[in-house]
């Protein structure tokens, strides 16, 4: 599970090799209390939750052709928690080195996620495109047009599946 393996420590070490940053941002694994993951600024920390990881688990395991294939869900489930850790890198980076943004930030940071996917994970566009279904999944669940989020700063999941699949 990514609860118990080493998945951070070696991408926190290559960041580290990365970027030379003002502040050093912490990454935590916790319990949230809500599906979620987030970068708080005052704490320069990116929070990934346990029912973040538990609900990827989920929806990819629903949706498998054989609920039976762990090693497949596994990957699946860990590239979008990937997907999503380089999300949240992205809004450390921009608090970080203060940089400008066009358009909406969330889909700013989602467009350097699927770039670093594309380009530094080891199945790049597989990876990806698993952290796009994610949102695919996600939006399956959604019973009424009442249940969207359109108050949101994020775009609606199936707009960020397509723009993901999109950049792929």
């Amino acid at each position: 599970s990514l609860k118990s393996d080493n998945l951070l420590q070696p991408l926190a070490d290559s960041l580290n090799e990365t970027f030379a940053l003002p502040k050093d941002i912490t990454i935590v694994t916790t319990e949230c209390g809500e599906v979620n993951a987030f970068y708080d600024a005052d704490s320069a920390s990116i929070q990934l939750c346990y029912e973040l990881m538990d609900d990827f688990y989920r929806i990819f395991t629903e949706a498998a052709d054989d609920p039976n294939a762990t090693d497949e869900i596994d990957a699946a489930a860990t590239n979008a928690l990937l997907s999503t850790f380089y999300h949240e890198l992205g809004h450390a980076l921009i608090d970080q080195y203060h940089l400008p943004t066009t358009g909406k930030e969330e889909d700013a940071v989602d467009q350097l996620s699927a770039f670093i996917m594309i380009d530094e994970t080891k199945e790049g566009l597989k990876d990806a495109l698993d952290g796009a279904k994610a949102f695919m999944l996600a939006t399956e669940e959604v019973v009424s047009a009442s249940e969207l989020p359109f108050w949101d700063t994020h775009s609606l999941d199936m707009q960020r599946f397509f723009n993901l699949v999109c950049w792929a």
